[in-house]
């Protein structure tokens, strides 16, 4: 095997060329535009080479390495064959992006792509436990570390995803336009066969652009390593322990940053490296993976018991052991998540904001390799603030980062956060606000469908709405629960049960006796809603953040208030036969365009959820008195379980806060950031398809209840 960092590159260029050699006359879509297509196409001058491929779709059109990135559907008229061309770590992932395609997809060793079978069930090899590995390090003489995805991690879900960002950083902060991932992996791809450094690298960059330029840009990529590198915290501990135990204590990385930035990220997660207790493949010359680090080391500390700390199964598994030091497997973040029903989001990891989302949830769950310690089979969460961080973190933040693109958009003047689903999203909102330093005026309004409809019930479709809306109990309780009207003791109706809307023939005819009552009822509502709305200036530019699905207290409160009012919802039914989308318009941010019913969306097949987590710490608004103060139904199980929910809101509020502090400190502006809803509402069908397991604590607080269709029954959501 050749000695070198990047010999994979060279030896899968030639492995493409022997499997692929009788396909000279097909034409090929090359799936991946990283190294080591960098390093393949000069080897492929025989080769019909239509256009490449890649999962970004930002990319689409492109020219990068002098060939078009292609559209699936335009490699299927263009080409005979795909070929994934990435690292086998990515094959399945990529495949499951494409397993639909019209021709042939093959890997690049020759075979045929196909889907595997996917057990979620933890592999023993990820159970290790931290008081075991303290114990290997008290037997140790000598103490060895693996670095990155070991010691550290990064907040990102692909380490590729360090370049793309820094590509991203030379236009907005250095205000410089190049192709700089593609000039990158050319300069990679020249240098195969040496353990090169990054100062090399930007040598052969210097072909492509100006050097003072190229200088300049290497600082900005060691910084975005340094802002986006994070201690995995019990590794650290381990490594400290070693230390304090008087251990010879080492740390060996196979990477192309000089000694000098590893000691800098290290120093900032908590680590002093001294400078002879370092190897770095790059300086020394040899690496892990090659076996030449291996033989060195060996040489170093002859004769003393050595015991090595790694993720890799080659560099820090079979090659130490082959030289007689003991090897430890230490499952970095990516294996962990492997190893669990999160896997399945990875093909849809194809943007920055994806892979930002995805390292705040490896560094949740995952920063730990003893994760899996005490769990049994599966992947559990267990505490409220993860369960929110990781599910509801980034569902908010895209919600709420499309409404204040839109607020200033459209100029709204008026954001109003309807009772009850606004009551967290408003506190969510004002954070997200005072974090990127922005003003936007809005307020929360108590509201319900059983107070907007009384309030506009002078209209009679209004009326009849709230008389036959669904309603579910007995003919007291729906005189009660609608009107405000104790039943006649004597009326012969008062324990019959009544079903609406279906019933409604029969229900209008017990009415009957009760018609002054309600009427008198229902001016006192309006006038008494109407004042309480009186109290708030309705500006012309008005809009509603409210949850799903049709917009009717939308509709109704523009109806009172006399004025468009625009709607914001995580899915909406904007189809031509919800009617109320036509008199305002309505905004949904978790459905694709030609899915009007939101029904291939995952929040709205699961909005139950979403509806019975944000919610507020009293039940349902059912009435308003003259002096505006409003009576709501009894507290359900939801507002028992209260605590909890700030708990989850208090994990949403974290992630929203992590999110934002990464994105600025790396020079993006968050104003102008580009979310991800279809990975968003991707992400959360898989939390809630079956393969996770969620605490007891979590589970008891999930309650659907609706006072306005039954006040008497709820059920749990889990």
């Amino acid at each position: 095997m050749k000695d070198g960092q990047y010999a994979a590159f060279k030896n899968s260029a030639e492995e493409f060329v022997k499997e692929f050699g009788n396909r000279k006359n097909q034409k090929i879509a090359i799936y991946g535009i990283g190294q080591y297509t960098a390093s393949l196409l000069p080897e492929l001058n025989d080769f019909h080479i239509v256009g490449l491929m890649d999962g970004d779709q930002t990319n689409i059109g492109k020219m990068i390495y002098g060939y078009k990135v292609l559209s699936l559907e335009e490699a299927e008229k263009e080409a005979d064959v795909i070929i994934i061309n990435t690292s086998s770590f990515y094959w399945e992932m990529i495949f499951q992006r494409i397993e639909n395609s019209k021709i042939p997809v093959y890997y690049a060793n020759g075979e045929l792509a196909h889907k595997k079978k996917s057990s979620y069930i933890i592999d023993e090899e990820c159970k290790i436990s931290f008081a075991v590995m303290k114990q290997k390090i008290d037997d140790a003489d000598v103490v060895s570390f693996d670095f990155y995805d070991t010691l550290v991690m990064r907040l990102v879900y692909s380490p590729g995803d360090i370049l793309k960002i820094t590509e991203q950083r030379i236009r907005s902060v250095l205000s410089v336009e190049i192709p700089f991932v593609e000039l990158r992996n050319r300069a990679v791809a020249e240098l195969t066969g040496k353990e090169y450094t990054l100062d090399e690298i930007y040598q052969c960059m210097e072909k492509y652009v100006d050097r003072s330029k190229c200088e300049r840009i290497k600082l900005l990529e060691i910084d975005t390593e340094m802002k986006l590198t994070i201690a995995r915290k019990d590794m650290v501990e381990l490594f400290k322990y070693a230390v304090r135990k008087g251990k010879e204590v080492y740390v060996l990385s196979d990477m192309y940053l000089s000694g000098e930035t590893i000691k800098e990220i290290a120093a900032k997660c908590g680590m002093d490296i001294g400078e002879e207790h370092l190897w770095v493949s790059c300086e020394v010359g040899k690496s892990k993976k090659s076996g030449g680090m291996w033989e060195l080391f060996s040489q170093k500390i002859t004769d003393k018991k050595a015991i090595h700390f790694g993720d890799s199964v080659v560099g820090d598994e079979e090659k130490p052991q082959n030289v007689g030091v003991t090897a430890v497997h230490i499952p970095g973040p990516a294996e962990l998540l492997r190893n669990s029903a999160l896997v399945k989001i990875t093909p849809y990891i194809n943007s920055l904001h994806s892979s930002f989302v995805m390292g705040i949830l490896l560094n949740e769950i995952f920063n730990s390799p003893f994760t899996y310690e005490k769990t049994e089979e599966v992947l559990e969460i267990a505490s409220c603030k993860t369960f929110g961080k990781c599910i509801f973190g980034d569902i908010t933040l895209t919600y709420l980062l499309k409404i204040l693109s839109e607020v200033r958009k459209q100029k709204i003047e008026n954001l109003v956060f309807l009772a009850r689903d606004g009551y967290f999203l408003k506190q969510d909102f004002d954070l997200l606000c005072k974090q990127v330093g922005v003003n936007v005026s809005s307020f929360y309004l108590f509201v319900s469908r059983k107070v907007i409809l009384s309030a506009a019930s002078d209209d009679d479709e209004a009326y009849l709405r709230l008389v036959k809306s669904d309603y579910n109990g007995d003919f007291a309780s729906y005189l009660w629960d609608r009107f405000g009207i104790r039943i006649d003791a004597g009326d012969c109706h008062i324990n019959q049960k009544c079903c609406m809307p279906n019933d409604y023939s029969e229900v209008s005819e017990w009415l009957k006796p009760y018609d002054e009552d309600i009427c008198v009822s229902l001016m006192r509502y309006r006038q008494n809603y109407r004042k309480y709305l009186n109290q708030f200036e309705w500006k012309k530019k008005s809009a509603v953040v409210d949850i799903c699905y049709t917009g009717s207290i939308q509709y109704w409160l523009s109806r009172i208030v006399d004025t468009e009012i625009t709607g914001f919802y995580f899915v909406a039914d904007l189809s031509e036969e919800n009617r109320f989308q036509k008199a305002n318009p309505m905004i949904a941010c978790f459905q694709e365009e030609n899915d009007l019913k939101a029904e291939k969306s995952h929040i709205w097949k699961n909005h139950k959820l979403i509806e019975s987590l944000y919610t507020a710490p009293y039940g349902m608004v059912r009435s308003i008195d003259e002096y505006g103060n409003f009576e709501t139904y009894p507290s359900g199980n939801n507002q028992k379980h209260f605590v909890e929910r700030e708990q989850i809101n208090a994990g949403i509020q974290e992630f929203i806060s992590e999110y934002i502090k990464m994105y600025e400190e790396i020079g993006f502006d968050m104003q102008s950031s580009e979310t991800d809803p279809q990975f968003t509402d991707t992400l959360f069908g898989v939390f809630f398809d079956g393969d996770i397991l969620f605490g007891e604590t979590i589970k008891k607080c999930f309650w659907h209840e609706d006072g306005f269709i039954n006040s008497s029954k709820e059920y749990s959501l889990f």
